[in-house]
């Protein structure tokens, strides 16, 4: 198994050089490799709007449960972001997350899309 510094760089370098579809194998695997520093980069690198079931399904594992809360926020936001409707329990929960961050990112989010979706009935 490679260093993560070294998962990090090729992640990096494929990222630039491969088509979307086939960056998306590539990223799921990312999505759950066992360093958080990896997981992060793959969120980043993600499409907002893939509606791959297994990418939707990694989101919402890491939202819930990953080791990092940086990973857990930043899964949330692109939830909330990208798939609102599927966001809202995910928030609803992660507002009794043990960090503070991810507690309080959870409600702006919440309020976030109560406020859009009140504009955009």
């Amino acid at each position: 198994r490679l260093h993560p510094s070294a998962r990090l760089q090729a992640l990096g370098q494929l990222h630039g050089t491969r088509a979307r579809t086939e960056m998306a194998p590539i990223l799921i695997a990312a999505l759950q490799d066992m360093d958080p520093a990896i997981r992060s980069v793959a969120m980043k690198m993600l499409e907002p709007t893939s509606n791959d079931q297994d990418v939707l399904f990694l989101l919402r594992e890491i939202a819930r449960w990953d080791e990092s809360p940086s990973n857990r926020v930043e899964a949330l936001t692109l939830l909330s972001k990208n798939y609102p409707e599927l966001a809202t329990e995910l928030l609803q929960q992660a507002l009794h997350d043990s960090e503070e961050t991810v507690r309080s990112t959870a409600q702006q989010l919440l309020e976030q899309l109560t406020v859009s979706s009140s504009q955009h009935p």
